[in-house]
């Protein structure tokens, strides 16, 4: 739920040739990610986008309130007549892996249908039992930004034989994301470009200015070269595309599991169509309060600060530190001094940590490292192996002993090396890292994939000194975390692009099939709290709680996974809420 930059090579950087630097755009989805999806079909071989045309839905909603009681007028809203396209003839498929691909065109403004469209890509996976077939099953992988149509195939593993069976698993690309008409903003040939900051948040005065004029440059970027998508990406467009696809197929209602931002996409769906949802789960739930407008006077705040991810990511290391306290050294060889060793690498802001001739280890990239670790809960003990490796080394000085260097360097492999895994092949995983150094291009570029939703949909200040005061603010609770999740965002400072079919709530409205709500208790991204949030808005959900670690549920609990397809199948929300156990121990023992 974060914007994705990419990975390092750790061999390469081991070998490498400076401290590590982040991207500072929102990077694509590496091609190894692809697979199998559109491996086989590049998307210049998918069919015409059949052509569509617009036609009225009932009026969207009025004023509103937000769970808080606020009023949100309609303006704030960006009440508009909603439109989705009619039933369409004639959409031609072509094989891509074990998928099948095409495109389909949606109006850009759906507010003004005639003013242009844009292409989408679709995937759609067959389900397995065609007499059997109930429906159509949307995904989607979070992000926001991440490409859904090309991660069909990973959900089809995530959901398991009994959904395959029943169910054509589909995904849509979001506006702005991966080939389809990309959220690419140009510069000028030759233009003068800032030094890359190289850090993935700013940790002292001279960072944090660098930071601030790296974001205006960007904006810049995007004000004056104006790519049209940027003015139409918000949640509420997306879930509009959705519905798109959906007439377009012939469907009169939808099966959803998003996972992430995919659950605040999901939730914006139910709200504006709620007549047309069967079922609906979301998995590692944002708080689409916090997420949009906020509670009172949240607007002041950014969106990434006021969401308190950065609570959940404090959390959930605190927590697998007292795990591992607790359990003791036949679980956990770190136990004694874990908890020390996290506090003695904020000296890294002002002394790295030498790993190589010319590769260091900053403080905001073992921030980084750690909060990617969480995401993955069986990665945590490997993140803590190497916190204490860091941290021995940091004690040892500027000449640390051979053997420090050496278990350090291994420790990070093996944690930089589950994170380039899962960057491929889990789903919801896209947490910030540092980025290889590369020539800058002749041309500058920023993908504002990610930056084209956060600044649309959520009510934020416009002065860039905010995200200065909010990530202090957000340190004294969760210290390192909290700049890493504000600063995320700090681009959306005076972002000039405001679609007019943002939706921003309520979102306290019963859908025909109610609402599904997945959550681990120490989630790093959507915390706990946010589902709890999502929960009391809505009356017609029910929670599964999972007691443990890791970004979002998926297939970690075997309990989880059955009452998801039961509900699917069945259409029938559970009873009563639920508490699943995770199928596997954070710490196994030790021999």
């Amino acid at each position: 739920m974060i914007r994705r930059l990419l990975s390092v090579s750790s061999a390469a950087a081991l070998a490498g040739a400076a401290v590590i630097t982040p991207a500072q755009a929102v990077a694509a989805v590496p091609a190894a990610a692809v697979a199998p999806a559109l491996i086989s079909a590049p998307l210049n071989s998918l069919p015409a986008a059949p052509t569509v045309q617009p036609v009225s839905d009932p009026p969207g909603p009025g004023a509103g309130r937000d769970s808080s009681g606020r009023r949100v007028p309609a303006a704030v809203q960006g009440r508009l007549r909603g439109t989705v396209v009619a039933k369409t003839k004639g959409i031609s498929w072509v094989r891509c892996g074990a998928a099948q691909c095409t495109t389909v065109q949606v109006p850009l403004d759906y507010a003004k249908p005639a003013a242009g469209t844009v292409d989408l890509t679709v995937s759609r996976r067959p389900a397995d039992n065609p007499k059997g077939r109930i429906g159509l099953l949307f995904t989607n992988p979070g992000g926001p930004g991440g490409p859904a149509a090309y991660t069909v195939g990973t959900f089809a593993q995530v959901l398991g034989r009994d959904a395959r069976a029943r169910f054509d698993i589909i995904g849509v690309n979001p506006r702005g994301t991966g080939d389809d008409q990309p959220a690419l903003c140009e510069g000028k040939p030759g233009q003068k470009v800032p030094d890359d900051p190289g850090w993935v948040f700013p940790t002292n005065a001279a960072q944090v200015t660098a930071q601030l004029a790296i974001d205006a440059f960007n904006r810049g970027l995007c004000k004056n070269s104006k790519p049209a998508i940027l003015s139409h990406m918000s949640s509420g467009d997306s879930a509009r595309d959705i519905d798109a696809v959906r007439a377009a197929l012939g469907e009169r209602r939808i099966n959803y599991y998003g996972i992430s931002y995919g659950s605040h996409l999901g939730a914006t769906y139910s709200q504006l169509f709620p007549r047309r949802v069967r079922t609906m789960v979301v998995d590692g739930t944002l708080d689409s309060v916090a997420w949009t407008t906020g509670r009172g006077d949240a607007a002041r705040t950014p969106m990434t600060a006021r969401l308190g991810s950065q609570l959940g990511a404090q959390d959930a290391l605190m927590s697998a530190i007292g795990e591992c306290e607790r359990l003791g050294p036949r679980y956990c060889a770190e136990h004694k001094t874990i908890r020390a060793d996290w506090a003695q690498l904020r000296k890294l802001k002002t002394a790295p940590i030498k790993l190589a001739d010319d590769f260091y280890i900053t403080y905001d990239v073992i921030v980084a490292l750690t909060l990617g670790g969480l995401y993955d809960p069986e990665g945590v003990p490997d993140v803590l192996t190497m916190i204490h490796m860091f941290a021995t080394m940091a004690k040892e000085g500027s000449t640390p002993a051979k053997q420090s260097v050496t278990q350090a360097r291994l420790a990070y492999q093996v944690v930089q090396h589950r994170d380039e895994v899962n960057r491929r092949t889990r789903l919801g995983y896209n947490p910030p890292a540092a980025a290889e150094e590369e020539e800058p291009p002749a041309t500058p570029m920023y993908f504002a994939s990610f930056t084209g939703v956060v600044c649309d949909d959520g009510v934020g200040p416009a002065d860039p000194q905010a995200w200065v005061r909010s990530a202090a603010i957000a340190d004294r609770k969760a210290p390192g975390f909290g700049s890493l999740w504000t600063w995320s965002s700090s681009i959306c400072a005076g972002w000039p692009f405001h679609s007019t079919g943002v939706y921003r709530g309520s979102f306290t409205k019963r859908a025909a099939g109610g609402l599904l709500i997945m959550n681990s208790t120490h989630d790093p991204a959507t915390p706990y709290s946010g589902a709890l949030k999502m929960r009391l808005l809505r009356p017609d959900s029910r929670i599964v709680t999972v007691p443990g670690w890791g970004h979002s549920v998926q297939d970690t609990s075997g309990c989880a996974s059955r009452v998801r397809r039961d509900y699917l199948i069945s259409g029938a929300l559970p009873k009563r809420d639920r508490t699943c156990a995770h199928d596997h121990a954070l710490f196994t023992r030790l021999n």
